[in-house]
C-alpha cells in the first residue's frame, strides 16, 4: 500500500513531509521522555546520552558512502536512459562494504563495552554488569543503525521522501510505544528495554532496504557487486569523510577547551544554551535534504537556468525560515529559557550565552545551500582546507577568550568565526560554482531580510514587555511575532512571492 503513494514529488511535498516528520519524531521523543526516566531511571537514560555521542563519532566511519549513495542516485535517476546508470550494482556494491563497516563499528563498540562501563561512566545504582550489558545492546543496535542512514540516503537520493518520512514516523511509534509496553509490563525493565530497541532497529534497516531496491525495480534481480562503483564515487567519498571527521573536530573544539578551563556550573550554563541554540539545525536539515537531491541532478545538466532558479529558491526558503528564528533565540533568550527551565538565576547567567550561539549558528545556516551546492558539484576540498584552518583558529582563540570572558568567550569565539565564514565562503563558493547569483544571494539570502527582520524584531523588542514567568503568554508572543516575520519575509524574498501569488512550489 505504501508503494502506492502518489508519485508526485516535487519540492514542496519533500519539504513538507521532512519537516512534519522531524517534528512528530521530535515531539515523541520529548513526551516520552517522561515515561522513560520513570521506568529506567536518570543513570540509564544518561547512558543513552552516552552512547549517542559514540554513535555520532561512529558515523564518519562510514567513508561518505552514504552522502556518495544520495548524490549518484539523483544524478542516475534524472537520466534513466543512459545505460552506465546502473543504479542497482551502485546500491549492491556501496551497501555491502558499508554493512561491513558497521559490523566492524559494532564489534569494536562491544569490544570496549566493558572498558567504558568501567572507566568512562560513574554509575550510583546500577552494577558494572548491568552497565556492560546495556551497552552490548547499544552496540548491537549500531550495526542495524548505520545501514538505516544509507538506505535513507538512497530514498532521498530517488527523491522519495514522504514514503521515508511516512516509514520513520511509523518506526519512531513503534519504538516508543512499545518499549512503553515493554517497560510497563516487563520485570526485567533494563534489558527488555534495550533489545526491544535493537529489534526495532534491525527492522527498521530491514525494512528501509527493502524499500529502496522496490523502487529500483528490475535492477535488483540484476544487480552484482562492482569495484568499479566503488572506484566511480571513491574520491568523492572520502572527502566528504574528510569533511565529515574536521566538523565533528570543529563543532566539539569550545566544548572540550571550555570543559576544561570552566567550573562545571558555568560549562553547563554554556552547555544549557548549545541545546536550545542547536534548534537552528534541526530547521536546515529538512531543506538541505529536499534541495540537495535536486542539486545533484541539475549539475550535470547543460542548462544551467533550471539549477539557477532551484538555487534562489533554496536559499531564499533558508532566509525565510532561519533569520526570525534565529533572531527570535536572540532576542527573546530570556524569556525563552525561563520557558524552558523555571530557573530565574540560571536564566539570568545563560542569556547573553544563548543570544550569542543562536546568532552565530543562524549565519553558519544561512551559508548552508551554497555549501549544498559545492557538494552537490563534488567540490569537497573547500569545506575540508577551510574546517582545518578553522581548527587552528578556533582552538587558540577559543581559550584565549574564554580564559578573559568565560562561558561568553566561548560563544563569542564561534561567532566570530561563523561570520568569517559567511564572508569567505560566499565568495568562493559562488565565484567559482555560481559567479551571477552572488549579488542576489547577498541580497535576499542575507542583507534585505535580515536588516528587516532585525528592525522588526528589535521595534517589537521595545514596544511590548510582558512578565516572563507567564509561560503561556511567551509562547503566543513568541509564536505571533515568528508570523510577523515569516509574513514580512514572504513579501520580500521574490521566489517565494512569486510560488504564493501561484499557489505553488517549484514542481520537478
Amino acid at each position: 500500500m505504501l508503494f502506492r503513494l502518489p508519485t508526485i514529488s516535487t519540492l514542496k511535498v519533500n519539504l513538507f513531509s521532512n519537516y512534519v516528520s522531524n517534528i512528530i519524531i521530535a515531539g515523541l521523543g520529548i513526551i516520552f521522555v517522561p515515561v522513560y526516566l520513570k521506568y529506567l531511571g536518570t543513570e540509564t537514560y544518561g547512558l543513552i546520552g552516552v552512547f549517542m555521542s559514540l554513535q555520532v563519532i561512529f558515523s564518519v566511519l562510514d567513508g561518505g558512502l552514504g552522502s556518495a549513495l544520495t548524490k549518484e542516485i539523483a544524478q542516475r535517476s534524472s537520466y534513466p536512459a543512459v545505460k552506465e546508470n546502473k543504479i542497482g550494482d551502485l546500491v549492491k556494491t556501496l551497501g555491502t562494504i558499508y554493512w561491513m563497516v558497521a559490523v566492524i563499528a559494532g564489534v569494536f563498540a562491544i569490544l570496549i563495552s566493558p572498558l567504558l562501563a568501567g572507566y568512562w561512566v560513574k554509575p550510583v545504582n546500577l552494577t558494572y554488569y548491568d552497565v556492560v550489558e546495556v551497552f552490548i545492546l547499544l552496540s548491537m543496535s549500531l550495526i542495524f543503525l548505520l545501514p538505516s542512514g544509507f538506505y535513507s540516503g538512497g530514498l532521498i537520493g530517488l527523491q522519495k521522501h514522504l514514503t521515508l518520512n511516512i516509514l520513520k514516523v511509523i518506526f519512531a511509534l513503534v519504538k516508543n510505544g512499545g518499549a512503553v509496553v515493554v517497560l510497563i509490563f516487563s520485570s526485567e525493565k533494563l534489558i527488555t528495554f534495550f533489545t526491544w530497541n535493537l529489534i526495532v532497529n534491525a527492522l527498521q534497516s530491514l525494512v528501509f532496504k527493502m524499500t529502496l531496491w522496490k523502487y529500483i525495480g528490475k535492477e535488483r534481480v540484476k544487480a552484482k557487486f562492482n569495484w568499479q562503483e566503488f572506484a566511480s564515487v571513491r574520491k568523492y567519498a572520502l572527502g566528504i569523510t574528510r569533511i565529515n571527521i574536521t566538523a565533528l573536530i570543529l563543532t566539539q573544539v569550545d566544548r572540550i577547551v571550555l570543559s576544561k578551563i570552566l567550573p562545571l556550573n558555568q560549562f553547563g550554563c554554556y552547555t544549557l544554551a548549545g541545546s536550545i541554540a542547536v534548534f537552528i539545525y534541526q530547521i536546515i536539515q529538512p531543506i538541505n535534504q529536499s534541495f540537495f537531491p535536486r542539486f545533484a541532478a541539475l549539475t550535470g545538466s547543460s542548462d544551467k537556468n533550471e539549477l539557477r532558479q532551484v538555487y534562489q529558491l533554496a536559499y531564499q526558503v533558508v532566509s525565510l525560515l532561519i533569520i526570525p528564528a534565529f533572531l527570535i533565540l536572540a532576542f527573546f533568550s530570556e524569556e525563552l529559557l525561563y520557558l524552558v527551565t523555571s530557573d530565574v538565576t540560571l536564566t539570568q547567567s545563560t542569556k547573553i550565552i544563548l543570544s550569542v550561539l543562536a546568532v552565530a549558528n543562524g549565519l553558519n545556516s544561512l551559508l548552508n545551500i551554497p555549501y549544498q551546492l559545492s557538494l552537490a558539484y563534488g567540490w569537497t576540498k573547500y569545506s575540508f582546507y577551510q574546517n582545518i584552518l578553522l581548527i587552528i583558529t578556533l582552538t587558540p582563540l577559543t581559550i584565549y577568550l574564554s580564559l578573559h570572558y568565560s562561558a561568553l568567550g566561548g560563544a563569542v569565539s564561534w561567532l566570530i568565526l561563523n561570520i568569517i565564514i559567511l564572508i569567505t565562503g560566499s565568495i568562493i563558493i559562488h565565484k567559482r560554482l555560481i559567479r551571477d547569483e552572488i549579488l542576489k544571494w547577498y541580497m535576499y539570502g542575507l542583507s534585505l531580510p535580515l536588516v528587516l527582520n532585525t528592525g522588526l524584531v528589535w521595534i517589537f523588542r521595545e514596544i511590548s514587555g510582558w512578565d516572563m514567568t507567564n509561560k503561556f503568554l511567551t509562547i503566543i508572543i513568541v509564536f505571533s511575532f515568528g508570523i510577523i516575520c515569516l509574513t514580512f519575509n514572504s513579501i520580500l524574498l521574490p521566489e517565494i512571492r512569486k510560488r504564493i501569488i501561484g499557489f505553488k512550489l517549484y514542481r520537478q
